[in-house]
């Protein structure tokens, strides 16, 4: 199976993010929902792994 891919651009004439799939889907989003949907995955990705502890190092599992 072909891991999905996910391309993010900028459209700065149309003030938009510009979220292309690896098949060629594309989702427009304003300014303001990018930086809203950027905080859920933040926080989203803090759940499924969180910070290490201090003074330990920390690979996320992507990275292994």
């Amino acid at each position: 199976m072909t891991p999905a891919c996910l391309t993010v651009s900028v459209d700065h004439e149309r003030h938009e993010v510009l979220l292309t799939g690896s098949g060629g889907s594309e989702i427009r989003l304003t300014w303001v929902a990018a930086a809203n949907l950027a905080s859920l995955l933040n926080e989203a990705s803090r759940q499924a792994e969180p910070p290490a502890p201090a003074g330990r190092t920390y690979q996320p599992a992507c990275e292994r």
